[in-house]
């Protein structure tokens, strides 16, 4: 290739008949930006988890993934021929897109959302399709019939995928939500079908690529490992890791690589080959190291506005954040279906290649072919939004258990109708659709954490083999979910019903620690202290309690009982009033108030005629054989 760089240590690029290189740039750059991507993110993304953590990877990944939005737009704006071509395109689908995501996200439209899901999906397809024709474009195999094979196999391929992993459920979620109509066994019949449809274009593909080697034209070997690599790296990230945000990372990872690679290497030869390109493309998409890193730290810079938006703690600006980020993936969406189309003249002299056939041979013009495929879009959306409008939406429960239904061997499924049980307190249920979630997917963290809550939840006593594997899930999950307050107080629960209570301690601490702290944290790490013998902070953590809940009933009466532990009678005395104030039916801590007043010796606090009076009052109301009768015999034999 004429423009491929010349200090490369490698080989120079095999060439074709035609002269032109079977590479987009050449062997050691495709391999590094859309080949051995996904090898190299693996291993990045496993040692940061088992050693390093995974906090500025994922960090990173999210900022990527909005940042790579921005390539587009310096396209669209950039260029001054595309924008003239597409001018009201430019002017009015940012305007259209920007607003209906602000008002559908505030509204929490499923249907906006299915929208959204799927759209991404299609969007990374065509990415895969569009790379898939220049290999071979660049080989001069430009068969329409190859390329409709291409086309169906991307497509029919990845619905399988799609299926298997959890992307199919979240959109089914989606359309449930909204109120969708069909039912969960038609649904089943329609994957069964889509299966076979897979299993004839993978039959009629492998034909024709006999025949193809039969006739002495070599397919590109480069499109087929794209294909094997893509969809399998697929599977692996949203069927095999450990966590969710493993496997947007890595998804987000080699997406966002291969499109700011290629964005790059356009944009970087028109530049070189086109002087009508537009002064910025001329000088941003110079062949300049410190261009590249200007170029990236651009999108970067672009993709970090939600970062920005969320340090201001403000649910109305993060609200407002994600609509914008939603909008601007819709822009993008659209924009990158007629920016970079392999089939356009402009595009093929720019990366040097040849592909004069299409995939569908045009019989109407463009611009109504665009309002069919708009149509074809949007009339059912629309009617869905309609739909779901007017009131017919299922509730979460009714929606959840259609999918489950519709998906009975899907993780996702049973994990989401789980999570819905549980915020509805039906815990048996959702132990059971967890347990089932854990069993089709083995060392997931979000289902492995639900799973031990619920058993951690649930009061039943635990042998120590089960709190061991408990706190053995939790710990894996924990590799994943780095900052998650809500695992670590949780972890501190079951350590200190084994018994580690110094164990114990320090998971609350990392639990306050990563949150502004909870009144119940904070009562649950002053009980762990208090069992420790650490009474003067279990007092402390107590008062924070109570101060970030004034109506918390048990907190005041620890903190009673832990400033009694160090001689602080008067403010144990006024949390025992409190709390008996506020459950008036707990004798315990009206034994205690009585035992505090008999016992102190603080003459201001002292008063055993008052805590005779409410141990006489209590002593009918205990059992025979409560422990608390030890405690009023002591009040009783008290002199003033």
């Amino acid at each position: 290739m004429s423009n491929a760089p010349t200090t490369s240590v490698l080989s120079p690029p095999r060439q074709t008949t035609a002269g032109s290189s079977i590479w987009i740039l050449n062997p050691a750059a495709d391999m590094a930006f859309f080949l051995a991507t996904p090898l190299v993110l693996a291993a990045v993304f496993w040692f940061a988890e088992t050693y390093s953590g995974l906090t500025a990877l994922a960090t990173f990944s999210t900022i990527l993934a909005m940042g790579h939005y921005l390539p587009g737009l310096m396209r669209a704006y950039g260029d001054p021929a595309l924008f003239r071509r597409f001018r009201w395109r430019f002017l009015i689908a940012p305007v259209v897109f920007m607003s209906a995501a602000v008002i559908l996200t505030r509204a929490e439209s499923q249907a906006f959302l299915l929208l959204v899901v799927l759209w991404g999906a299609w969007h990374w397809l065509m990415q895969t399709y569009g790379l898939v024709r220049i290999y071979d474009a660049k080989l001069r195999n430009t068969e329409n019939w190859t390329a409709q094979l291409d086309y169906a196999l991307c497509l029919t391929w990845f619905g399988v995928v799609y299926w298997h992993t959890d992307g199919a459920t979240g959109a089914l979620m989606h359309y449930y939500r909204a109120g969708g109509t069909i039912s969960p066994s038609t649904v089943r019949t329609l994957a069964t079908l889509w299966l076979a449809a897979t299993g004839l274009v993978t039959v009629l593909y492998v034909a024709n690529l006999i025949r193809q080697l039969s006739s002495g034209r070599k397919p590109s070997w480069i499109k087929l490992s794209l294909l094997a690599i893509s969809w399998l790296f697929y599977l692996y990230a949203f069927g095999m890791t450990s966590s969710k945000i493993v496997a947007f990372g890595l998804f987000e990872g080699y997406h966002d690589i291969q499109y700011l690679a290629i964005v790059w290497i356009f944009n970087r030869n028109r530049a070189a080959k086109d002087p009508t390109a537009g002064a910025f493309t001329r000088f941003l998409f110079r062949q300049r190291w410190p261009l590249v890193v200007a170029y990236i730290g651009l999108c970067l810079l672009f993709g970090s506005y939600d970062y920005v938006a969320r340090a201001q703690a403000n649910p109305r600006i993060m609200q407002t954040a994600l609509a914008v980020i939603t909008g601007f993936a819709l822009i993008h969406f659209y924009f990158d279906g007629f920016i970079w189309r392999v089939r356009e003249p402009e595009f093929q002299a720019t990366l040097d290649v040849n592909d004069p056939q299409q995939v569908f041979k045009a019989r109407i013009g463009p611009k109504l072919r665009h309002l069919l495929w708009w149509s074809a879009i949007a009339v059912p959306i629309a009617g869905l939004l309609l739909w779901e409008r007017t009131g017919r939406s299922l509730s979460d429960l009714e929606a959840c258990e259609r999918v489950v239904a519709a998906m009975p061997h899907s993780h996702k499924a049973h994990y989401s109708l789980a999570s819905v049980l549980t915020q509805q307190g039906d815990y048996a249920r959702a132990a059971e659709h967890a347990g089932i979630a854990c069993e089709l997917r083995p060392g997931f963290d979000l289902y492995e954490v639900l799973r031990s809550d619920l058993n951690l939840g649930n009061g039943a006593p635990m042998s120590r083999s089960e709190l061991d594997a408990l706190i053995a899930s939790y710990l894996r999950a924990e590799r994943t979910r780095f900052d998650s307050a809500e695992l670590q107080r949780n972890l501190g629960r079951a350590y200190q019903r084994r018994g580690d209570y110094r164990e114990a301690i320090d998971r609350y601490r990392r639990a306050l620690d990563m949150s502004d702290g909870d009144a119940r944290t904070y009562f649950e790490y002053a009980g762990v202290l208090a069992q420790k013998g650490q009474f003067a902070a279990s007092a402390i953590a107590c008062e924070n309690a109570c101060r970030l809940d004034p109506n918390f009933a048990e907190a005041h009466a620890l903190a009673g009982a832990a400033s009694m532990a160090i001689n602080r009678p008067r403010i144990a005395i006024e949390h025992f009033r409190r709390a008996i104030q506020l459950r008036p039916d707990e004798l315990k801590w009206q034994v205690q108030l009585a035992l505090a007043m008999a016992t102190t010796t603080d003459p201001e606090c002292r008063d055993v005629a008052q805590a005779q009076q409410i141990a006489q009052s209590v002593r009918p109301k205990l059992p025979a054989d409560s422990p608390l009768l030890r405690d009023l015999q002591m009040i009783e034999n008290s002199s003033p």
